[in-house]
């Protein structure tokens, strides 16, 4: 025992404690993170098709918007290819984010593609249900005043 007492002893008296360093542990003992995952080839593939199909259904939007305030008679299917590459942008989505729980590693890009694909088909599918009911005339006069 040394003369002088330490912190831990208690009036000379020494409890056992070890007052050397822990020895660090061994870089193999110590568990690593696993690698973040790299998305599978189909699964890269199924996100650019629904970016795609997002890109392209907001412009045939556009169009047929223009189409509509216009009054030609093509606004009908382009208004129906809209919605259907909306709805695929939606569904690609929904596969890549399902598919994405299995890997340990977490982005958002499917998440932006879903939002994106929703806030596409609000205006597609309230055009459409307004062109089946003939209501887009009056919708028209009433924008363009003539």
């Amino acid at each position: 025992m040394s003369t002088q007492p330490t912190p831990f002893d208690v009036d000379g008296f020494d409890d056992g404690f070890i007052e050397e360093p822990l020895a660090p542990e061994p870089p193999s003992a110590i568990p690593q993170p696993a690698p973040p995952a790299e998305p599978q080839p189909w699964e890269r593939f199924v996100r650019q098709l629904g970016h795609r199909a997002a890109i392209a259904a907001f412009f045939v939007l556009l169009l047929s918007a223009g189409a509509i305030l216009q009054r030609l008679a093509l606004f009908w299917p382009m208004l129906l290819i809209a919605f259907v590459a909306g709805d695929l942008a939606l569904l690609c989505g929904l596969i890549s984010s399902f598919a994405q729980r299995c890997r340990p590693t977490r982005d958002f890009e499917p998440l932006g593609l879903i939002i994106f694909s929703v806030l596409l088909l609000i205006p597609t599918l309230t055009l459409v249900v307004l062109a089946k009911r003939d209501r887009l005339d009056a919708i028209v006069t009433a924008i363009t005043g003539h």
